[in-house]
């Protein structure tokens, strides 16, 4: 029992599909034994003609029927598993929130599209694709609901160092030039304007921009000396 052999569907029907083995008699494929989900059609998984890897269920030698399964055996229990673990796996299903892995247990563990990659993802057909084998790792376990989030970018190298100094930059200028447009957000409002009930200066008309500069900078330098005051106390 649980000799994988590799078959092709000879027929189906509505209770499942019999595969040539090459063997004296067929095996039988019953529809509870072709996915882990529920199936409502034989046809919506199998055809005759294609080629399937099977296992052996259970032999009646009286009657010469082979049982098979379609399921690959399990590699775990959920008990065997804990969170943190690396798993291998391969993709099965692709969502819009992300994506189903085969990693050996009962059910298919969900990767959500936050966890395919470090860099933004929009779609994770960007990412993966059905068949893909990938590394992932656990993230938490329900037991009682028979349920496994999964990462797949906990186990990739986080972006080097150069790259977020240099997104630091861009940000950095951008809010000099909002800051620029002007002189005083309202978080900063917020923030500063609890240092000697500083409050943020009402909008007036546009200046030139060289005394509109100098202005910031009276400014900055003012909210600096007061946190600094603040920060003697």
């Amino acid at each position: 029992m649980g000799q994988e052999l590799k078959g092709r569907i000879k027929t189906i029907t509505d209770f499942g599909a019999f595969v040539d083995l090459n063997l004296s008699v067929d095996g039988l494929v019953h529809i509870s034994q072709m996915s882990r989900r529920r199936i409502d059609n034989v046809k919506d998984v199998v055809s005759p003609g294609d080629e399937v890897m099977v296992w052996v269920k259970n032999i009646n030698r009286e009657r010469g029927r082979v049982g098979l399964t379609m399921l690959k055996p399990l590699k775990y229990k959920y008990k065997d598993i804990s969170e943190g673990d690396a798993l291998d796996g391969e993709v099965k299903r692709v969502e819009n929130y992300g994506v189903f892995v085969d990693v050996g247990l009962e059910r298919e563990g969900l990767v959500h599209v936050s966890e395919l990659s470090h860099e933004y993802v929009k779609s994770p057909e960007e990412a993966v694709s059905v068949g893909d084998e990938v590394k992932v790792q656990v993230l938490k376990i329900d037991v009682r609901k028979k349920q496994v989030n999964l990462s797949i970018k906990a186990l990739l190298e986080p972006p080097e160092v150069e790259e977020a100094e240099e997104a630091k930059e861009i940000f950095t200028e951008q809010v000099e030039e909002e800051f620029e447009e002007e002189p005083m957000s309202t978080m900063m409002a917020a923030a500063f304007g609890q240092l000697d009930g500083f409050k943020k200066p009402a909008r007036r008309k546009k200046t030139p921009k060289k005394r509109k500069r100098n202005r910031n900078k009276a400014m900055m330098d003012e909210l600096v000396s007061k946190t600094l005051q603040v920060g003697q106390e």
